[in-house]
């Protein structure tokens, strides 16, 4: 069970780390396109801890939790992604109306 939560973990931070390697690199044509993409990737990581976090915490317990508890943990895991989500949509409909893509 450790193990896939270790690959879950690696291939998680692997795909983290594509997404970061062209901000660090990449030329924006404005500064609003790269604080849409900075505040993307923090969604992205709040993401990533909180399912790191329930997989851990499910694999620690061995699955004995009580129902209730595994299905609130799942939850709140995914309206955390929804309000991630969210906000930075929101922000970047702000960004759309000014920046066009052609």
């Amino acid at each position: 069970a450790a193990l896939g939560v270790g690959a879950d973990i690696g291939v998680n931070l692997y795909l983290a780390l594509l997404f970061v390697f062209p901000l660090w690199h990449g030329n924006f044509a404005s500064s609003e396109m790269r604080w849409v993409a900075i505040k993307s990737l923090i969604a992205a990581l709040v993401a990533m801890a909180s399912s790191v976090s329930n997989m851990l915490i499910f694999t620690l317990l061995h699955g004995r939790e009580l129902s209730f508890v595994c299905l609130s943990a799942c939850n709140g895991d995914t309206v955390l992604n929804a309000v991630c989500l969210f906000l930075v949509s929101i922000a970047s409909m702000h960004v759309h109306a000014r920046v066009h893509f052609c």
